[in-house]
């Protein structure tokens, strides 16, 4: 392990921190914006990922270690016109059960559409379900309904693993989705309480796959959006309301 032998180089605390430091070139990472070059060989979001993961794990020398990082595109986000959204991508949920502001804050923000990612084999993960529990501990349960979604994410031919009730093989990717839907439904959403917490899949490779899930997602924003205007039209019905009664009576 590089990390122990160099510890074992500087066994001085306070000189350790010295040198780690020095090795961070805390001086020379001032940088904190970046755009797409013009004439890049690479495709923008090849470039786009490259450099994200250079910047969030310290690759770059010209960046600092990064709390949070934006990125603005030109197109619509999930090709919706006139809507403006954001997709917001908290660090990990590895440690669901630590106090997490952020994530509450996301559970409280009526404006948000809440997706939690789980793998195929285990959704929801252990991660995944301890959100759910904070919603229902905290009275959140019926909201997470309203404005959740579970999107699980199969790789490496998980789907084509999976058995029939004769157990047989599976015949395609749809039947195998619809099994583990079915699977998580009735076991784990269940046990939780939200049997109607709607499930989509995602293999990030298949392009109708993409495409799905963002008319999947941009369905979940304007499903919450029509709620809200219903809401507001209600509200200037009761105004008109009381304005004409109030007029009747003078």
């Amino acid at each position: 392990d590089s990390g122990i032998a160099f510890a074992k180089e500087h066994p001085d605390r306070a000189d350790l921190q010295i040198h780690v430091l020095a090795r961070m070139n805390l001086h020379q990472r001032r940088r904190t914006s970046v755009s797409y070059p013009r004439g890049s060989a690479l495709p923008e979001m090849k470039w786009l990922s490259k450099t994200f993961g250079q910047i969030n794990f310290g690759l770059d020398p010209e960046f600092p270690l990064p709390r949070r990082i934006e990125i603005s595109v030109p197109t619509p986000i999930l090709k919706a016109q006139n809507l403006g959204l954001r997709v917001i991508d908290p660090r990990g949920i590895d440690e669901p059960s630590a106090p997490r502001r952020d994530l509450q804050s996301f559970l409280d923000d009526e404006r948000a559409v809440i997706v939690l990612c789980s793998g195929f084999g285990d959704a929801p993960d252990a991660a995944a379900q301890s959100i759910i529990e904070r919603a229902r501990d905290t009275g959140l349960d019926k909201t997470l309904l309203e404005r959740g979604a579970l999107l699980v994410i199969p790789k490496g031919g998980e789907e084509m693993a999976v058995l029939d009730e004769s157990g047989e093989s599976v015949n395609d990717r749809d039947e195998a989705r619809e099994i583990r839907r079915e699977q998580i439904q009735a076991t784990q959403f269940a046990d939780l309480g939200v049997l109607e917490l709607p499930i989509a899949f995602l293999d990030a490779k298949q392009s109708n796959d993409c495409e799905r899930i963002q008319a999947f997602l941009l369905g979940r924003v304007m499903t919450l959006r029509s709620r809200v205007e219903a809401q507001v039209a209600s509200l200037t019905a009761t105004v008109d309301e009381l304005i004409a009664t109030k007029a009747d009576a003078d």
